[in-house]
């Protein structure tokens, strides 16, 4: 593998922004996002290849945590969203963060929809 399309080896502070986070105390988001960062780090992959989509609500806060890609979108449009980039663009690992009207209310067609076409 030559040197430009070599993988630098990453740690979980590579991918903690500069953003304070604006959670309560104690909430569980906070265990989330360090579960996400540290595995980011263990993909093998560029952080130009990586990108978080989120939609409306506390853990949708996220893209702006994670010093990667991102984008917060509209209310319930998360995956669709996320399914856009993925098909644009096959070979990024898009994360999806959600809450529960996100994924299950206002975005459950798209959830469904996004099960169905299997996009990874």
């Amino acid at each position: 593998m030559n040197q430009k399309n070599q993988v630098p080896t990453y740690t979980k502070k590579d991918f903690v922004s500069n953003q304070e986070v604006r959670w309560c105390p104690g909430c569980g988001n906070y265990s989330i996002l360090n579960a996400i960062q540290t595995t980011l780090a263990k993909l093998g992959k560029r952080k130009e290849d990586i990108c978080c989509i989120s939609g409306i609500g506390c853990s949708s806060r996220s893209p702006y945590y994670i010093n990667t890609f991102g984008m917060h979108t509209i209310h319930g449009r998360a995956i669709g969203i996320a399914s856009g980039v993925k098909i644009q663009n096959p070979n990024l690992s898009v994360w999806i963060t959600t809450g529960d009207g996100d994924a299950l209310s206002i975005g459950g067609n798209h959830f469904i929809h996004a099960i169905r076409r299997n996009l990874n």
